[in-house]
């Protein structure tokens, strides 16, 4: 265990390290008076309870600036292994588009089939299919001379001024 000396200079009365203290965390300490202060906190004479929230935040200090220059020197390994996963994940994200873009286009030409039932018996020619459905939509279709629901419901809601108008 190594032990803590404080040399002359430093070895003053409990007030004037509690006023040192209280300049620490006005942050009105130099370097140099910091130093001073952590090593009478970790003397005998500085285990006193008053110092109590002076060593923890001291001691809270010292570790966050530890683990900061420890992230700090680790940091271009960091960078290194970031690089290389958002490489990894590049081509992961490439291999899965053209897996998925040619199971895509398999999935698609195995579906697009024209397929037709017409006289109980199945047609996948795509012109034998095509020349049923313009016969089918051919079928649908409403004669001229027969009149369509617009002019029906014209007809039907027309205002009395407008028939008289449309009377010989």
């Amino acid at each position: 265990m190594r032990k803590f000396r404080i040399s002359r200079s430093e070895s003053r009365s409990l007030a004037y390290w509690e006023r040192q203290a209280a300049r620490y965390f006005d942050a009105a300490l130099t370097d140099d008076e910091e130093r001073a202060l952590r090593r009478f906190l970790a003397s005998p004479a500085g285990a006193d309870a008053r110092f109590d929230d002076v060593r923890a935040v001291m001691g809270f200090l010292v570790v966050a600036r530890r683990r900061h220059e420890a992230a700090a020197a680790a940091w271009p390994l960091a960078r290194r292994t970031l690089s290389l996963r958002l490489r990894y994940a590049a081509a992961a994200a490439v291999v899965v588009a053209v897996l998925g873009g040619a199971g895509g286009v398999a999935l698609w030409r195995g579906q697009n089939v024209c397929v037709a039932y017409a006289g109980g018996r199945k047609l996948t020619d795509r012109e034998a299919v095509m020349q049923q459905a313009r016969a089918s939509l051919r079928a649908m279709e409403r004669p001229a001379d027969v009149p369509d629901i617009e002019a029906q419901l014209g007809d039907m809601l027309a205002t009395p001024a407008a028939a008289a108008d449309t009377l010989p």
